[in-house]
């Protein structure tokens, strides 16, 4: 693949979330269950982000020190890794 997206991981992801979805869906109230959905969505949504922020910092200390900003690439993650943690 010319960018390397990992096709079957996103369709496995797809389908499932789409079959959880459709049975979880079918279950109850549809408000109480579109509330459920989206608060149990945007855990992962959080989780992501603060990966990334870790990751960005880990990148730039091992791989190139010498391009670092501390404002850019030290403060600016840690407070949305400080920002993702309150809320968790």
């Amino acid at each position: 693949p010319r960018y390397r997206t990992p096709v079957a991981a996103l369709a496995v992801y797809w389908i499932g979330s789409g079959v959880m979805t459709l049975i979880w869906g079918s279950t109850g109230n549809p408000l109480v269950v579109a509330r459920d959905i989206a608060t149990l969505g945007t855990i992962p949504i959080a989780l992501t982000y603060l990966a990334l922020n870790v990751a960005l910092l880990v990148y730039y200390f091992w791989f190139h020190r010498d391009k670092l900003v501390w404002g850019r690439h030290v403060v600016v993650p840690l407070l949305g890794i400080v920002a993702l943690l309150l809320p968790l």
